[in-house]
């Protein structure tokens, strides 16, 4: 097997599997909510801290947290892989065999026969699950955004009809 069909694998598994799921939004979530809660000041993902956070406009700066495999800097490899190191030691997720056996038993087997080997492999795989997630929520979110600011014109809108 080619390294990236195992690590597309893993990604698939773990968007597949609830509690791996779970355990991902969560830290994607903490992760958010960890920068917009920062405190006052401009933190290291940009998010200024006060009353007025604008978190549409904050996303983006927290991206950078997210991605840091996939970067585009002029970074070595070598540093890209600490920050990545880095990311992976704040997210820790447990993993059932049994689960990982029946939805992919191909993979469930190559992981028991070589843990330590598809180890790294498995933490990036959880990095890009967890960018997919992000991706996902700030989806909803925007589109939750979205439909509340079209409710609120057509409240305006009434309103303004009935004065």
């Amino acid at each position: 097997f080619n390294p990236v069909d195992v690590g597309d694998r893993f990604v698939a598994f773990l968007l597949r599997n609830e509690q791996t799921m779970n355990a991902l939004s969560r830290h994607v979530l903490s992760d958010l909510l960890g920068a917009i809660s920062a405190g006052t000041g401009a933190n290291e993902f940009g998010v200024s801290g006060g009353g007025g956070i604008d978190l549409l406009s904050n996303l983006d700066g927290l991206n950078g947290n997210m991605n840091s495999c996939n970067s585009k800097s002029t970074l070595s490899n070598n540093l890209q892989r600490e920050k990545s190191k880095q990311q992976r030691a704040n997210a820790s997720i447990e993993i059932d065999a049994f689960q990982l056996l029946s939805l992919d038993p191909v993979l469930g087997n190559l992981t028991l026969r070589y843990p330590d080997t598809l180890l790294e492999l498995l933490e990036d795989s959880t990095v890009q699950a967890r960018q997919v997630l992000r991706g996902r929520m700030e989806a909803a979110l925007k589109e939750g955004i979205r439909t509340l600011k079209f409710r609120l014109d057509r409240l305006r809108n009434s309103l303004e009809i009935e004065d």
